[in-house]
């Protein structure tokens, strides 16, 4: 475990405290990708892994069911490992997102090469579960067309719906009563608390969108952020604009903000605050104001369509954001990689973990970085208890405390005390 100051700002706002590091894994590749909070102040992490857990003292091992399984991890505020849910097919599966229930279980999403839950739709399908606080299956699902479909994100109302987001080359939609766009849609779906697909909305143009993170509002809609190549709300700007769309409680397509550079621009994670503002963010790689490479994007969008602030920043490499958590005075934390050294921290080497609080205008409230001398990618954050809780994928040792289960890749997580 490491407890090193994070680097921090001359600001009225306190740095986080870091607790603990920890990696984990198998003796393969393993991935955390979502984090969701639990009771006690657990987390649910979800990911995929090509190997089994090997049980210890404290849990269960797992076994592995064929090229890749999805992978569940119950962790308690320690760090420590509760119970792993290793399932799938014989097949490729992963799990790529996670959302708490009201029963501390858990609610996720990913993909699957194989027969899931029913006959595989086409080349690669949505899959979607529901599972109870101690690991067990409540019931599971898998929604497709006849191409290639995947799961990012997923979000559980307050009457148990499960809401799933993703892209589609087409078809999905088709197969579930309902109409595609083009041959690459952004997805939502509406499933109810017992698994039944209620409807699926395949949205954007005749071009191509990919959906990545979903977020559900205070009046049961669904925000949805990713890229499109279209002109879906205006004239393209360049290769990949970014988009934030809202879907009705019913369905339908509500509003679109579309905006970006000549070049390419993504977002890849959001969350929606207490006074219902959405910030999402993610990359850019457009010229006017860049710091180097792609640079981290952020993005804040009102509850009803409208753009109010972008703002860009990184170091001179190739930077990005992924997981966001808004607090309650209009900042928001954020997780991401940096090819570089990030507000004046040293930069271990190729690709680096940044957690970071941020202002609306992208000014660095505090931030710590951290990482091995190959590749280090952070995904997931929650808050949780007065806790903040990161997770991602190493291709070495995250830190130099910390020891390798001796695959190609392990996971990582990481809390700090707010």
């Amino acid at each position: 475990m490491v407890t090193d100051a994070p680097t921090t700002t001359a600001v009225t706002v306190p740095p986080a405290t870091r607790e603990w590091l920890v990696q984990f894994g198998t003796e393969g590749s393993d991935v955390l990708l979502g984090v969701t909070p639990a009771a006690n102040g657990d987390v649910w992490i979800s990911g995929h892994t090509d190997a089994s857990v090997v049980a210890s003292d404290s849990y269960s091992g797992t076994a592995s069911s064929g090229l890749l399984d999805a992978l569940l991890l119950r962790v308690d505020a320690a760090g420590q490992l509760k119970i792993p849910v290793q399932f799938g097919t014989a097949d490729a599966d992963a799990l790529l997102g996670s959302a708490t229930t009201a029963d501390d279980g858990v609610a996720v999403i990913g993909y699957s090469k194989g027969e899931f839950a029913t006959t595989n739709y086409g080349i690669n399908d949505m899959i979607v579960a529901s599972v109870t606080a101690d690991g067990s299956e409540k019931w599971h699902a898998q929604l497709g067309g006849p191409d290639w479909d995947r799961g990012y994100s997923v979000a559980v109302a307050d009457d148990g719906s499960v809401f799933v987001g993703g892209y589609t080359f087409g078809g999905i939609a088709e197969n579930f009563g309902g109409a595609g766009q083009g041959n690459h849609d952004a997805v939502v779906a509406k499933l109810s608390p017992t698994g039944e697909v209620l409807w699926v909305a395949s949205v954007g143009t005749s071009d191509v969108e990919w959906g990545q993170s979903l977020a559900l509002d205070a009046e049961g809609g669904v925000v949805i952020v990713g890229y499109t190549q279209g002109d879906w709300n205006g004239a393209n700007a360049g290769a990949r604009d970014y988009f934030v769309a809202r879907i009705a409680p019913d369905g339908s397509l509500d509003w679109v903000v579309q905006g970006g550079s000549e070049l390419d621009d993504w977002l890849q994670g959001l969350a929606i605050a207490a006074d219902g503002t959405i910030w999402a963010g993610g990359f850019t790689a457009g010229a006017e104001g860049s710091l180097g490479g792609s640079d981290m994007f952020l993005v804040r969008v009102s509850p009803t369509g409208e753009l109010l602030s972008e703002a860009r920043l990184g170091t001179d490499g190739d930077d990005r954001i992924f997981g966001l958590v808004p607090t309650d005075d209009g900042d928001v934390y954020v997780s991401g990689t940096v090819s570089g050294s990030f507000n004046g921290a040293p930069w271990a080497g190729k690709k680096d973990v940044v957690v970071a609080r941020l202002g609306a205008d992208g000014s660095v409230r505090w931030s710590d970085q951290f990482g091995g001398e190959v590749d280090d990618d952070a995904y997931g954050l929650a808050s949780v208890d007065g806790r903040l809780i990161a997770v991602g994928v190493t291709a070495g040792l995250i830190d130099a405390s910390a020891s390798s289960y001796g695959g190609p890749t392990d996971g990582w997580m990481v809390s700090y005390r707010l």
